[in-house]
């Protein structure tokens, strides 16, 4: 309980909640691949 990775894997639990939704909403997005690109680039860069 005091180890700092229960708050790492509820950060990536909500992240990936958060980022399936912004996908299922920007699914119809004539810029969807642009915007996946720069999601993965800011999510690499805070990892």
């Amino acid at each position: 309980m005091g180890s700092g990775a229960p708050r790492k894997i509820n950060f990536n639990q909500w992240g990936f909640y958060s980022f399936a939704c912004f996908l299922t909403h920007l699914r119809k997005s004539p810029q969807f691949h642009l915007t996946l690109l720069n999601i993965l680039i800011t999510m690499h860069a805070f990892t």
